[in-house]
């Protein structure tokens, strides 16, 4: 391999990724399965473990100004109802320790479409700039999401068993 080469490759990663359909393929480069989806307004991913991997959604603002990033690690619904509050009470706490992610409960206030509570998630979230993101850039979110899904898992691990 030729030091032209490696630089090609090095100046593609700091390139910019400016579509959701670029988001899908730099995941994918960055092995992270990922596809935009039909509509092709939102990139859906896959990340954590093997057997039971999280599911991502990645969504550009209006504007494109900001990629949100939104990993859904539990539904309201499995969470029992006597200890919800207390869960919750944990969850807005470790949001001091996941930084720049934050839990957040996506509610029918967030989307329509989620009029049945059980069914509203519970989600890991970020909003970076979506404007002149690289690779790097985006590797560095998605290595910061995985760091805080390692850590939240005992208290996801609490809020199941209650």
């Amino acid at each position: 391999m030729t030091n032209g080469t490696i630089e090609e490759q090095l100046e593609k990663q700091r390139q910019g990724v400016s579509s959701l359909s670029e988001v899908a393929e730099a995941l994918n480069k960055l092995g992270i399965e990922a596809e935009l989806n039909d509509e092709e307004d939102a990139v859906v991913a896959k990340i954590g473990g093997i057997e039971h991997p999280f599911p991502v959604v990645l969504t550009s603002e209006t504007e494109d100004t900001h990629l949100i990033i939104n990993c859904q690690v539990l539904k309201a619904g499995q969470i029992k109802e006597e200890s919800f509050g207390e869960v919750c009470a944990m969850l807005l706490d470790m949001n001091t320790r996941i930084n720049p992610f934050a839990y957040a409960l996506i509610t029918d206030q967030d989307d329509e479409n989620q009029s049945n509570e059980a069914e509203w998630p519970i989600v890991l979230t970020d909003r970076i700039p979506f404007i002149d993101l690289s690779i790097d850039e985006l590797n560095d979110s998605m290595e910061s999401l995985r760091t805080a899904l390692v850590t939240s898992v005992p208290v996801l691990r609490n809020a199941i068993s209650g």
